[in-house]
């Protein structure tokens, strides 16, 4: 944790996966231009990290524009970044966990030129407060947004192919299927959404409610995995929605679902039974 400077030496060739993961303290990171291999998560939890530089006669690497990030140079790819880094304009990818466990990045812009977000890529991002999808992203891995936790208003570019931010529902919507795919702590699912893809909440600790329409038939693996807060429950549809693994663990363990009248005997005969300490109908409801 106290470390705060490393000095590579001019034979490394390669950095393993989380090699720097946790120093705390690490401010800055040059690498020479031997390295011609880095691995995931190489600087995950790297609070302080506000410098990253790469030898100009590194083949592979390049820190291109004064970015602040490490970039592969052939594949135009953002590998590793940090609270600092401005994404230049030539990248095409966020690389797998490239921001993984950033915990001061509170928001970044995301140029035009970039078309694919990397799993987990801002997994972890504690702080990340928005974020603007530009409408050249066509590509969005799961659980790019996991576990960022204060993460309130999600835009998508209207002309972008794949995506939409629809009714200003602040979440991110696969458009030809109709699947909710990453969602915040404000989003309103809207009543044309039929799915809530794996993991669309996960992580999402300050979701106290939501109102699942019934439009929905089916929800992901570990949609609500760490939804610590979410006590209320409404599911709008007659029928029961069929659930993924483990899509609502770690709910309080005084959680409510409320169904409409006539509904309670089918959730409760469901996988839905197992999450909630009670299940109810809506006029029920106080």
């Amino acid at each position: 944790e106290k470390l705060r400077e490393v000095r590579l030496p001019s034979a490394l060739v390669s950095m393993g996966e989380g090699c720097f993961g946790g120093c705390i303290g690490l401010e800055s990171i040059e690498l020479p231009s031997t390295v011609t291999s880095i691995g995931l998560h190489c600087f995950s939890g790297c609070d302080a990290l506000t410098s990253m530089k790469v030898d100009a006669q590194n083949p592979v690497y390049d820190s291109r524009e004064d970015c602040n990030a490490i970039i592969e140079t052939a594949s135009h790819t953002l590998v590793s970044g940090c609270k600092r880094s401005v994404i230049p304009s030539s990248v095409t990818a966020l690389g797998k966990g490239c921001f993984g466990g950033c915990l001061d990045l509170r928001t970044l812009v995301l140029p035009p030129s970039v078309n694919v977000l990397g799993e987990e890529c801002f997994g972890g991002c504690i702080n990340l407060e928005s974020v603007a999808i530009p409408a050249s992203v066509t590509s969005i891995s799961t659980f790019a947004f996991a576990s960022c936790e204060r993460l309130s208003h999600i835009t998508v570019a209207e002309g972008n192919p794949v995506y939409d931010s629809r009714e200003d529902c602040n979440a991110i919507i696969e458009t030809a299927s109709n699947t909710l795919i990453s969602g915040c702590m404000h989003t309103v699912i809207p009543p044309s959404v039929v799915m809530l893809a794996n993991g669309c909440f996960s992580g999402c600790p300050a979701l106290s409610a939501i109102e699942i329409p019934a439009s929905v038939t089916s929800i992901g693996d570990f949609a609500f995995v760490g939804c610590e807060s979410l006590a209320n429950v409404t599911a709008h549809g007659k029928t029961p929605p069929s659930l993924g693994l483990s899509a609502f663990d770690d709910l309080p363990y005084d959680s409510i679902l409320t169904v409409p009248t006539g509904s309670i005997k089918r959730y409760k005969d469901s996988d839905w039974h197992w999450y909630f300490s009670e299940i109810r109908c809506a006029q029920c409801k106080k």
